[in-house]
């Protein structure tokens, strides 16, 4: 079965062009990249991708970068004849007027650092301004592409086979939570989890301080970032607790908080 892309759309204009494929691969085409096979990161178990995008610069912006570039131009080669001016002037001059020809020289070097400066200020504040990070889901960005979404309830995505990596559009189905939820259910995972809940009860204690409620919030805090060593402290549970939640090992049926 040969390999179908689909182009990426984007809710803002970007210069990068991305496309995503039904075997579960992302590529991307820049001026550096001819459609180069993102590897991407890990999230909770799912492969994760980032992209860095940039707005095009705005008229004026450029115009006013254009303007200083040749300010600083300009004053280069000022700078250049003055100093060439004083290399050539007439050896019978004294220190003290030779110091005084210097002075231009020195208060040009100080309006072309100026310049510098105030060129880089600008060109940055621009950059930071028109740069955007966006960062998806590798199954929910390939579902949105390759799966019929049957109705806005249908807004989350599993993994029929189970396995997070998979991420073929075969592998991928639009759900409710309810589906999602009973979905789990029958997870490999969930079922080795609660036979050795059943097997050893004293050796998982998840349920003694961890709600689904406050499970969603972890969640949430795992994709915002936050250290597991703050999340252990703040919701009283240890480490490793909360390292088996981020794998998918417990707790895998509940999602994140909105």
């Amino acid at each position: 079965m040969s390999e179908k892309w689909v182009v990426v759309k984007f809710d803002f204009a970007n210069q990068n062009h991305v496309e995503v494929s039904d075997l579960g691969r992302i590529r991307t085409f820049n001026k550096i990249s001819d459609g180069k096979i993102l590897k991407g990161g890990l999230q909770n178990g799912y492969k994760s991708i980032s992209f860095k995008f940039f707005k095009k610069r705005e008229e004026i912006v450029e115009i006013k970068l254009v303007n200083l570039r040749k300010q600083i131009d300009l004053m280069k080669k000022a700078l250049t004849i003055a100093q060439k001016q004083i290399l050539e002037s007439d050896n019978e001059l004294n220190k003290s007027e030779s110091a005084i020809s210097l002075d231009p020289v020195a208060n040009s070097e100080e309006l072309l650092k100026s310049l510098k400066a105030k060129y880089i200020k600008f060109y940055k504040k621009d950059f930071k301004s028109r740069t955007i990070y966006f960062s998806v889901l590798q199954h929910r960005l390939i579902a949105e592409y390759f799966c019929t979404k049957p109705s806005t309830a249908h807004n989350l995505v599993i993994h029929l086979n189970y396995d997070k990596l998979d991420n073929r559009a075969i592998n991928l189905k639009w759900v409710t939570q309810a589906q999602s939820t009973a979905h789990q259910q029958k997870s490999p995972f969930v079922l080795i989890e609660k036979k050795l809940r059943k097997e050893n009860p004293e050796n998982i204690k998840r349920n003694t301080k961890l709600t689904e409620t406050k499970v969603r919030i972890v969640k949430k805090r795992m994709n915002e970032g936050k250290l597991l060593s703050q999340l252990a402290i703040q919701f009283g549970v240890s480490h490793t607790q909360l390292l088996r939640i981020k794998r998918g090992i417990n707790w895998a049926e509940v999602e994140p908080a909105a």
